[in-house]
């Protein structure tokens, strides 16, 4: 499963070697600056958007690039049963060619809390 690092100033989200291939990366750092919107998502796997590259398992996973044709570009790391950190992100300001980052972690809830009030101190 991935890993969220928050500091002052950027989101580090690190993926484990078996989503590393599905992802195309080893890392993402998102700078708190680029990012529109948090929340945390229950039910992760519903998420919509064409397979771009990736892994899906009904109902189980669903980890890769997501969002060919819907003009949302997703890098996803969501499984079944355990709550997903959803960011929206200004692309641009990010210097990334991805829109959204989701990613199953157990403490969504207190990581989402966390970048808000970050965000909030630097604003």
């Amino acid at each position: 499963m991935a890993s969220v690092t928050v500091s002052d100033d950027e989101i580090v989200v690190r993926f484990n070697a078996t989503e590393i291939p599905l992802v195309a990366r080893q890392k993402v750092t998102i700078p708190l600056s680029a990012v529109k919107e948090v929340a945390v998502l229950e039910k992760s796997l519903a998420t919509q958007g064409a397979r771009r590259a990736g892994m899906f398992v009904t109902g189980v996973m669903k980890v890769g690039l997501w969002g060919t044709g819907t003009g949302v570009q997703q890098l996803v790391s969501v499984r079944r049963g355990t709550p997903a950190l959803r960011i929206i992100l200004d692309k641009y300001d990010a210097g990334l060619k991805i829109d959204e980052v989701m990613v199953s972690i157990s403490d969504a809830a207190s990581v989402a809390d966390d970048i808000e009030r970050r965000r909030g101190a630097t604003r």
